[in-house]
């Protein structure tokens, strides 16, 4: 079980992330279909630079959600 007390390094290993995203299931299927767009909605915006910061905040988005969470959400559950 993920600790409701999650440092910033700690949120960075790929079991953590694994098992945050088994318990939060709504919040993996919100990513799978939200975040793969983000590079191609940049490109159709800005082009090349633009694909580069939806890609950019596709990977941020990815291996922070569990720090972000749990930092907004403190000892709470869901």
């Amino acid at each position: 079980m993920v600790s409701s007390r999650l440092s910033f390094t700690e949120s960075l290993h790929s079991d953590i992330r694994q098992e945050f995203y088994g318990q939060h299931e709504a919040i993996a299927q919100a990513m799978h279909l939200v975040l793969p767009g983000l590079p191609l909605v940049g490109v159709l915006l800005h082009g090349a630079v633009g694909g580069v910061l939806g890609l950019t905040v596709f990977i941020l988005g990815y291996y922070l959600m569990p720090y972000a969470w749990f930092a907004t959400h403190g000892s709470r559950r869901v």
